[in-house]
């Protein structure tokens, strides 16, 4: 219960922070970033699963995860920020093949920053899961690790933009 609380804080903060900033929350969705980020991230959570779906929601409820159940969430959270990175890299990719258009920077910037934001959501998802099920557990080490690669790359991100947006 305390997850699911948590969950709800963290969507409260995110929307609240989009309208007090005057944002719609239909940006956030980017079907091409959802499909680079997280879609592999889906596939792999069922591939390593199997038929035990079930079992496992089951044990995430009672908060009482496998070894297994634990290496998988860790394993979706890693994939989770490459493939993040993979579609910032998409996103700048797509900007920089449209520099010469204006009109057409804003959706390969739109999908390195969503991109970014979607490789960090089954980090938000599963670690406070993770957590619960095994409070001295020391899963968000490597999350930690590939948040900071991510802030790198936003930091490039944002030097494309700028570069985009001088010319």
């Amino acid at each position: 219960m305390k997850t699911i609380l948590l969950w709800i804080g963290f969507a409260g903060c995110i929307v609240g922070g989009a309208a007090l900033q005057g944002i719609h929350a239909g940006v956030f969705l980017q079907p091409t970033a959802a499909l680079i980020v997280l879609l592999p991230v889906l596939l792999y959570i069922l591939y390593s699963l199997g038929n035990d779906l079930p079992g496992l929601l089951s044990r995430a409820c009672q908060q009482r995860l496998t070894e297994s159940d634990l290496a998988t969430f860790d394993i979706a959270v890693s994939l989770g920020f490459v493939f993040g990175v993979i579609g910032m890299v998409s996103g700048m990719i797509a900007t920089m093949a449209n520099l010469s258009d204006s009109a057409q920077l804003g959706a390969g910037i739109a999908l390195s920053f969503v991109s970014a934001i979607y490789g960090a959501l089954p980090a938000v998802l599963l670690l406070p899961v993770r957590a619960g099920a095994n409070p001295t557990s020391k899963g968000g080490v490597a999350a930690g690790a590939f948040m900071a690669f991510t802030a790198v790359m936003l930091a490039a991100n944002v030097m494309t933009v700028v570069y985009a947006l001088g010319r």
